[in-house]
């Protein structure tokens, strides 16, 4: 999956993902591929990796959008696989805490607000 394309028409590129965390975003971007399968939209790449803000303690944010809610298994297996990945702000030099949002596509189009969300990982609680 190449983050770095932009898909919509008229879409602005997008910043190159840092290189200090384009293995870790990538194997993400793949296990979410992989678990939501057809009903994937899109993952989006947002907050400090793609501001210019990104710290040694920033997490790696994924806005993930999907046609059909998760099920209960797609939802555990992301969670207990995105906290594979990751590593709580601060405690590995190679890897970052994740943070994943997903949204469904129809939640977005037409807008509504609030859309609603599944916020799968928050690997600083995770750790507690």
């Amino acid at each position: 999956m190449n983050l770095n394309t932009p898909s919509a028409p008229g879409a602005k590129t997008p910043r190159a993902i840092p290189p200090s965390i384009q293995c870790q975003t990538e194997a993400a971007c793949r296990l979410i591929t992989r678990v939501t399968g057809d009903t994937l939209r899109a993952i989006h790449l947002y907050g400090s990796a793609v501001a210019g803000g990104l710290k040694p303690n920033s997490d790696i944010d994924l806005l993930v959008t999907i046609c059909q809610p998760l099920t209960e298994t797609q939802r555990a297996t992301l969670m207990q696989e995105l906290l594979a990945l990751a590593s709580p702000p601060g405690a590995s030099a190679e890897t970052r805490a994740l943070e994943g949002t997903v949204v469904l596509y129809s939640q977005l189009v037409p807008w509504c607000c609030p859309p609603s969300r599944d916020c799968l990982l928050y690997p600083s609680d995770a750790a507690d």
